[in-house]
């Protein structure tokens, strides 16, 4: 694993459950308004909730004994050992997307697994997949790997040799 700094952006959509605090029904104007209240719908995106802070790793849990801190509003993951290690969710989410800025130093891969099982007390993967990171010029940053099914995807030729050591990557 190599040491990985990572800027995150992390949404997932929360459950659509009435909450108390939810917002009061429109009602139209005009001969309309006698009609029975609209409740809101939100729009796509107003129910979504961003996962990372920037501040600290509330809401996260490390499998695992690699570590993880936040500073300066990234979050940084470093092998301390040649074990894999993981920060996961505290929850679980259906429905999500993701963006990320990720900086690679040292050799070695990395990846961002989502909907991912781990064999109970280790961070052993036994289900999964990742987007993988790699700053080795043609190790397939980007594409999509599964423990059981291997590579799902992989990115195109051409952006194979995108990828900056040393840098900011999106």
């Amino acid at each position: 694993m190599i040491p990985l700094l990572v800027t995150l952006a992390l949404l997932a959509q929360v459950p659509s459950t009435p909450t108390p605090a939810a917002p009061p029904p429109v009602r139209p104007a005009g001969p309309a308004a006698r009609g029975p209240a609209t409740p809101r719908v939100p729009p796509p995106g107003e129910d979504w909730i961003t996962l990372f802070n920037g501040k600290d790793l509330s809401g996260w849990t490390p499998i695992g004994k690699e570590k993880w801190e936040v500073a300066d509003g990234i979050l940084h993951g470093i092998a301390v050992t040649k074990d894999y290690g993981y920060l996961q969710t505290d929850k679980s989410y259906k429905d999500f997307q993701l963006a990320l800025r990720f900086k690679c130093e040292g050799d070695g891969n990395s990846g961002v697994f989502y909907h991912v099982w781990f064999k109970p007390g280790t961070p052993t993967v036994t289900k999964g997949p990742q987007a993988e990171i790699d700053c080795t010029l043609g190790k397939h940053t980007g594409g999509i790997y599964e423990q059981a099914r291997l590579w799902i995807v992989w990115p195109s030729p051409e952006n194979e040799s995108v990828v900056r050591h040393d840098d900011w990557n999106e």
